[in-house]
């Protein structure tokens, strides 16, 4: 599980080179669960919503979900074993100074009880200031190439 220190040094690096800064950034992330949550998708559920959804959903007055808009979540149906969490940044800074909140544990922790060990496919999109997911698309064109090297 990656610490707030880790994180902190992983923002200072991508300060010096991102492009996307400053505008709003739909964040899709595919998670491999770990065998005991594949044919078990109800604690799964359970486990997702009362610890990451419980400190990352935006609204409520939550300091810790500032810049956080609007968040998706689901299960593969062709893949029990694959789960997809999608959010809607106000800008990628917001993002990453959620990794030094107070939610950053618990949400991590989460992550590391649910999904396999390993860093999970995780890309960032830029659909325009309203973001994919407070657009209203009708349809949202998406390419995510997995090859293997990340999903774990």
């Amino acid at each position: 599980m990656a610490t707030p220190s880790q994180m902190a040094a992983y923002t200072a690096h991508l300060l010096t080179h991102t492009s996307a800064q400053n505008k709003p950034v739909t964040e899709l992330c595919i998670f491999k669960l770990r065998p005991h949550y594949t044919n078990d998708h109800a604690t799964a559920l359970s486990t997702f919503e009362s610890q990451i959804i419980a400190n990352t959903a935006p609204g409520h007055g939550r300091p810790n979900a500032a810049g956080i808009r609007k968040t998706a979540y689901g299960f593969s149906v062709d893949y029990p074993g694959t789960f997809v969490w999608m959010l809607d940044w106000d800008k990628i800074q917001d993002h990453w100074a959620f990794w030094q909140t107070e939610a950053f544990a618990p949400v991590m922790g989460a992550i590391t009880e649910l999904f396999v060990e390993g860093r999970p496919l995780v890309r960032h999109y830029d659909f325009g200031e309203e973001g994919m997911l407070d657009a209203g698309l009708g349809v949202a064109r998406v390419v995510v190439w997995d090859d293997g090297g990340e999903a774990g």
